[in-house]
């Protein structure tokens, strides 16, 4: 049996959003299926993402492992946020993927900027939430200066007039990711503007934290932020 359609089911916000439709374009260009999705806001943003909506019922599988090509129509359902998964595309692949609209992309810029991740996590006791002081700290020991650096952070998201209210977001994911430094903690959004972008990037080590901390950084873009469980996620190939 040959793998001839590949469904791709979404769960969360954006950042997860990015993770499940990458792995899903991958398979699919992988085994030259065809690619279907459910509607979701990446179909507003890129020129690239276009895809058909789910006509019918495939087999419905977890984060498969492997045997990609056992079932003709395969649905995928999960966050695809380990290593096994961001080694099945490249970082070329991605950034011609998710390419942004020319209507929808903005000037504002920032040259070094802390990205910070609160907002609902705060009210998840077992989430790790990395303190402010450790991106000062931080700073400081790789050889920054905190007071150059801008914060980025839902709590106060920036906006833009020329944007719809539905995609302010993108505001800050660009800033993200033309950034040329960057402190990211525990956050696929910001994970995904590393990879888009070409930052000079450092993460939290969030692992064994729970709660509002104290952590370190460390460079690269490899760090998990999801729980103390998961293991870190590799940076696809260039």
């Amino acid at each position: 049996m040959s793998l001839k359609v590949v469904q791709v089911r979404f769960a969360g916000r954006f950042g997860n959003n990015l993770f499940q439709y990458a792995f899903g374009r991958a398979l699919a260009e992988r085994y030259g299926a065809e690619l279907q999705t459910e509607p979701w806001v990446g179909q507003q943003i890129f020129p690239q993402v276009k895809e058909n909506p789910i006509s019918q019922n495939g087999v419905e599988i977890f984060e498969p492992k492997g045997n990609f090509d056992a079932h003709e129509i395969l649905r995928l359902t999960g966050f695809f946020q380990k290593s096994f998964y961001t080694q099945m595309f490249t970082r070329s692949q991605a950034r011609r993927w998710f390419e942004i609209k020319p209507d929808l992309r903005i000037t504002s810029t920032a040259e070094k900027v802390f990205h910070i991740r609160w907002g609902d996590k705060l009210q998840e006791p077992f989430s790790p939430v990395v303190s402010k002081q450790s991106y000062v700290r931080a700073a400081q020991k790789f050889g920054y200066d905190p007071v150059q650096f801008k914060e980025v952070s839902e709590a106060d998201p920036h906006t833009n007039p020329t944007l719809p209210g539905h995609l302010q977001f993108l505001v800050d994911f660009q800033i993200l990711s033309k950034t040329q430094v960057l402190f990211r903690g525990n956050s696929s959004f910001a994970w995904w503007t590393a990879v888009l972008g070409n930052p000079k990037v450092y993460s939290a080590r969030i692992n064994g934290l729970r709660g509002l901390s104290d952590c370190e950084f460390e460079e690269g873009n490899h760090c998990p932020f999801l729980s103390e469980n998961q293991p870190d996620i590799s940076n696809p190939p260039e």
